[in-house]
């Protein structure tokens, strides 16, 4: 009922035609549980008037609001400042660091007042993206939060991505955001998170239509004569702007004049607005223009300074539809030659009169920040900037940037201007969009991308810029891949091949095998594969740059698991290496030929290589692997099918880390997934989870579908074990349905047969026989023999869960067969126990399982062997040990059916909550662990945590492990999570 009457009071007030986008407010404050509000619309159809009423509405909530600009579309995280720059202001560094914890750092992408962006890599921008969900989550914990994000359609891609990772995984608590943009041009980063969010209901969305004719002469008002409304309502097409515009038209004595115009703004409207600004004086067009240059919001001050008015001469812009004057400024504030120079007064006096009288006429409107404004709407500002002649605007810019330079402003906002003024050769412009191109590129890399294009541009082809031009080269295809453009990377490695000759045969192999990393990425392995041959022809054999390439055709051969090749061409890699004397090359070619050994079933041969590939990377400074680390790639998975997980573990922690303190990002994302990989087997599943998440998280970023497709399997996989059965199947589909448009590879096979494991773990053994068919069973081509023998054993455990004893005993056969001989407990022990679950045997075998499984630290085998012995010979301290290990592990599924045994022979098992228990546990807590539940929700650390309550840090670690036993939970962010839903 209140809903009712609020929109029938506003129907016939202010905002019309509006009654079910307005219901879907009332209902979403009503909620105050959080959602996404989304409105779509041409320009001037109300979209921003709809937020206004938003943030009327919301009460005692905490409204952050930001807009996007047309102009400045390449300025990082441009819409997320916006919106929240000035309330961190409020807050300060001091309670973000309370609020936040070590999480604050990865703030300064988005807020730079926090301090300077941490070093990082492009596919880790999800750690922003992080950070400020977790400051959102944190306000809400005081009040509900209303995030407003107006004209998206002109955000930057970080910006969007930031917006996209936000609807894939809102934040807990009472956060509510709404989106405003218009459908057209179409941001594709947008429409898919909002398309994929839409279908799980967790979007409203509203498309604005314009007012119906009754709708719009209330809007006009009686001023407006009747006679001219039709008119009116005609040539603005029921567009609320319009209307209003044309309506300034008639007030003005103007005629109104129907027709279409460009831009989707009518020609009576285009109109209108050209000759609103021709009736400004001198100096109040040459502020708005000023001002349009500068930015909106505008800072005042800066757009003085584009203007020229702070000068004893002032630069004025010609008048409306003048011819643009010849001529270029210097990028630092000389003004154009044969811009007309017009004498005015000096002082703030001109420009304060100035302003007033665009706040006269509404152009600007003030904000609550003294000295900064808006204009009325974002097409009054696009209006104004196209009618500066364009020399003027060079002036403009020029003048903007030399404004910034003087008062210290950022990087980005100098480039942004010095990109659209500076003349080419000029040194100083290229070295301030080299160095914002470079700030930016870890958490904004699309941006990183434009600097460096526009860099290039400046930058003169000479001998002397040679090395210049390469360096922004390789930059520009960094950055064009971490944001999913391959092509356009492609594009940027050969002009760099271009420009190098055989002279420089070092430089030429790192280009040629970035294209080849390219074009597999990109499905051409064909092509890769030539390229690489091509040039190693071209160079001949026994030199550095030969080794090079010699080890990428090895990882071309085992990309197409071709184990032979993989084995031939490593070899060759090693004895180059040894020859020219490279350890990083000798290093990584003794993983690969490690790698080509395990899958030709040489596993004496293999664990050899292991073991001198691991002294060879151990034997290496963090420098000479930073130089190689495709070594700790390659040797962390060859590791892991060696069994030698916690080796695995180390080296892909330490590839990880050099990575990150190289700013090197290409082996990141895999060697994550390994790592999740290899936390599993040893029984350290929440590890396991937040790796596998993480990897998810960039892989996304990356835009590669195959690399998100490996990542979505491992976050499956450790799902199924973890018991959270939901997001398993999940991500399990979802990597299903990316291989649909893939080339078939060992990465689309891996995923395939790992999702029909995941499947199985989730109880859908149909559902993995089809995925194991589609992966390749029963031969399983290119897989080696070790992973085959574990994959027929979950073949076998999923005939027998259909009761397919018979087709069972086939693919325990064929396991037993691959197994044999090979030495590799944890596939011997998988195949022992799908033996033992086929026959229903005895201890023995299990027993044996167990031990072997033991022998490697494959924790959940082990345990998955000591269950089955127990559910066979009913043997309660069988059982009871592993119940005790699968929850210590977060085994959630495998303890619960050991705790379901135990129970089921009379044995009581301790009251163990599963994760999922939601928020009644709250009630449960004492008054301190209320408390320090409470501090966790904060942000807070134990040590901080200790210092606030004058407790020792050992006291509130006992008080968190009863906090998580009560919840049911195992992480801080759950607990964070809980008191969220609470709050």
């Amino acid at each position: 009922m209140r809903v009712r009457v609020r929109v029938g009071a506003l129907a016939t007030g202010g905002l019309l035609g509006r009654r079910a986008e307005l219901a879907a407010i009332d209902l979403a404050l009503e909620q105050r549980g959080g959602g996404v509000l989304a409105f779509s619309g041409e320009g001037g159809i109300g979209k921003t008037r709809l937020l206004d009423e938003l943030t009327a509405r919301a009460g005692d909530a905490l409204v952050l609001s930001g807009r996007a600009s047309e102009w400045e579309r390449e300025l990082p995280f441009g819409v997320w400042e916006d919106a929240l720059s000035d309330h961190a202001a409020f807050l300060g560094v001091d309670r973000l660091e309370r609020l936040l914890g070590d999480q604050v750092a990865e703030l300064a992408a988005v807020l730079p007042l926090v301090g300077q962006v941490p070093a990082g890599l492009q596919d880790e921008r999800f750690r922003t993206h992080r950070a400020v969900r977790s400051l959102l989550e944190g306000l809400a914990l005081q009040r509900p939060v209303v995030l407003l994000l107006d004209d998206l359609q002109w955000a930057d891609d970080a910006s969007l991505e930031l917006v996209a990772a936000l609807l894939r995984r809102a934040p807990r608590g009472r956060v509510l955001l709404a989106l405003a943009f218009r459908p057209a041009p179409v941001r594709p980063l947008l429409a898919t998170a909002l398309a994929t969010a839409g279908r799980d209901g967790r979007v409203i969305e509203h498309a604005l239509s314009t007012l119906s004719f009754a709708d719009a002469e209330t809007l006009l008002g009686a001023d407006v004569p009747a006679v001219v409304r039709g008119e009116i309502y005609e040539a603005g097409g029921g567009n609320p702007f319009f209307l209003q515009q044309l309506a300034r038209q008639v007030a003005a004595g103007r005629t109104v004049t129907a027709g279409p115009g460009a831009a989707g703004v009518p020609q009576a409207v285009a109109r209108a607005l050209d000759q609103e600004i021709a009736a400004l004086s001198e100096a109040g067009r040459a502020l708005a223009q000023g001002a349009a240059v500068a930015g909106d919001p505008v800072d005042l001050d800066l757009a003085i300074a584009a203007a020229g008015l702070d000068q004893p001469q002032q630069a004025a812009p010609p008048p409306h539809g003048a011819p643009p004057a010849h001529g270029a400024p210097p990028p630092h504030g000389a003004a154009s030659l044969g811009e007309p120079i017009h004498a005015a007064p000096s002082g703030d006096a001109v420009a304060l009169a100035a302003l007033d009288e665009l706040l006269a006429g509404t152009l600007l409107v003030a904000t609550d920040v003294p000295r900064r404004f808006r204009f009325r709407h974002p097409l009054v500002r696009h209006a104004i900037y196209e009618s500066a002649a364009g020399g003027w605007r060079i002036g403009a810019h020029g003048r903007a940037a030399a404004a910034l330079e003087a008062r210290g402003g950022s990087l980005a906002a100098r480039a942004h201007h010095l990109e659209r003024c500076a003349r080419p050769g000029d040194e100083v412009a290229v070295g301030v969009l080299i160095e914002a191109g470079r700030h930016a590129a870890a958490r904004a890399p699309a941006t990183a991308a434009e600097r460096f294009a526009a860099a290039l541009r400046l930058l003169p082809e000479t001998p002397e810029t040679l090395s210049s031009r390469l360096e922004l080269l390789v930059g520009l295809a960094q950055a064009r891949a971490a944001t999913g453009q391959l092509e356009r990377a492609l594009e940027s490695l050969d002009a760099g091949l271009d420009m190098v000759g055989p002279e420089l045969a070092p430089v030429r192999a790192r280009l040629v095998a970035g294209c080849a990393m390219c074009e597999n990425l990109l499905g051409r392995h064909a092509a890769a594969h030539a390229r690489l041959l091509s040039e190693l022809a071209a160079l001949g054999e026994g030199s550095f740059a030969a080794a090079d390439l010699e080890v990428e055709l090895a990882a071309d051969a085992l990309y197409d698991s071709d184990f032979a090749g993989v084995v031939d061409w490593a070899r060759r890699a090693r004895a180059t290496a040894s020859e020219v004397g490279v350890p990083g090359f000798a290093a990584v070619a003794t993983a690969l030929e490690c790698f080509g050994a395990l899958g030709l079933g040489e596993i004496a041969t293999a664990q050899a290589l292991r073991a001198d590939a691991a002294a060879r990377l151990d034997a290496l400074d963090d420098g000479a692997l930073a130089g190689r680390l495709d070594t700790a790639y390659y040797l962390g998975f060859a590791e892991f099918f060696c069994e030698h997980y916690d080796d695995a573990i180390r080296h892909f922690r330490r590839g990880i880390g050099v990575s990150r303190a190289s700013g090197q990002g290409q082996f990141v994302i895999p060697m994550t997934i390994g790592l999740a990989h290899a936390l599993e087997v040893r029984g350290r599943l929440d590890e396991a989870a937040e790796h596998a998440d993480a990897a998810v998280e960039g892989a996304r970023l990356w835009g590669n579908p195959q690399m998100l497709c490996f990542a979505l399997t491992a976050d499956a996989w450790v799902s199924a074990l973890r018991g959270e059965l939901d997001r398993a199947r999940s991500a399990g589909a979802e990597a299903m349905a990316l291989l649909d448009g893939l080339d078939e590879s060992v990465l689309s096979r891996a995923t395939r047969v790992h999702v029909a494991a995941a499947q199985l773990e989730a109880g859908e053994p149909e559902g993995c026989l089809a995925a194991m068919s589609a992966g390749g069973a029963p031969e399983f081509r290119g897989v080696e023999p070790g992973r085959r023998a574990w994959l027929y054993a979950i073949l076998a455990r999923a005939e027998l869960a259909l009761g397919r004893p018979d087709a069972a005993a086939d693919w325990v056969t064929r396991g037993e067969a691959a197994a044999h001989g090979l030495g590799l407990p944890y596939a011997e022990a998988a195949v022992l126990c799908a033996r033992a679950q086929l026959e229903h045997e005895g201890p023995g075998a299990l027993g044996s399982a167990a031990e072997l499984a033991d022998s490697v630290g494959a924790v959940i085998q082990a345990s998955r062997a000591r269950l089955l012995a127990g559910q066979i010979e009913g043997d309660v301290a069988l059982l009871q040990r592993a119940e005790s290990d699968l929850a210590a592990c977060g085994a959630l599924r495998l303890r619960d059916e050991a705790a379901r045994e135990l129970r089921r022979l009379g044995v009581k098992t301790g009251a163990r909550r599963r994760r999922a228990a939601g928020t009644d546990g709250l009630a449960a807590l004492s008054g301190r662990e209320r408390e320090i539940a409470d501090l966790v929700a904060l942000g807070r650390t134990n040590k901080e945590i200790a210092a606030e309550l004058f407790l020792s840090e050992k006291t509130i670690e006992n008080h968190m492990t009863r906090v998580f036993s009560k919840l049911g939970v195992s992480r801080r962010t759950e607990v964070a999570s809980a008191v969220g839903r609470d709050s």
